[in-house]
């Protein structure tokens, strides 16, 4: 039979995200489309933040600026992959996609959430004077890096391969980012 099966999907893959769908409680489902849904944020929110910073710290709004747009990077990485989406009957989807997706590998929004939230964290303490902002971008990047992944295995829009995938592809560009602020210090 293979190491794949079901279209392309591994076996622990679909034992992961069934076994995290019927172990979760309902109330949940709110909490990790709160969750996913900083997404849709994260670019205008890197818009303002290189229009508020680029006089004083021009090179550090440069790479905000990048990170904010770091959803092409794996939409090209999608296409180029192309691994299937979870689907019923396989998995629940708990959410309505508004799109028809059809590559999850890897997941943007995870490789989105520790590329643009992973370099704040980083920066941190260059671009923000207040050590109570400083702290509160810590520890609200470091949580939403950490819960994103298995939001979106809850929700049924990745496999737990996309989600890792996102983790590892999303702190390479973020290391490579962190890479070029040093050549240009």
């Amino acid at each position: 039979m293979g190491l794949l099966r079901h279209g392309g999907v591994f076996p622990f893959d679909l034992v992961f995200s069934q076994f995290l769908q019927a172990h979760q409680p309902q109330w949940l489902l709110f909490f990790n489309l709160f969750i996913s849904g900083f997404d849709f944020f994260l670019l205008p929110l890197a818009l303002a933040l290189f229009l508020l910073k680029k006089k004083k710290y021009p090179k550090e709004a440069i790479l905000i600026l990048v990170s904010g747009f770091s959803f092409v990077l794996v939409s090209l990485m999608k296409r180029g992959f192309s691994l299937p989406c979870p689907a019923p009957p396989a998995v629940k989807l708990l959410f309505s996609f508004a799109r028809q997706r059809t590559a999850c590998y890897p997941s943007g929004h995870v490789f989105d959430y520790v590329v643009f939230f992973g370099l704040l964290i980083c920066l941190r303490r260059r671009i923000f004077q207040s050590i109570w902002l400083q702290q509160a971008i810590f520890g609200l990047g470091l949580f939403l890096i950490t819960l994103v992944g298995i939001s979106r295995i809850f929700l049924g829009a990745h496999w737990l391969t996309d989600v890792l995938g996102g983790y590892f592809l999303g702190l390479g560009w973020l290391l490579i980012l962190c890479f070029l602020k040093k050549l240009k210090d």
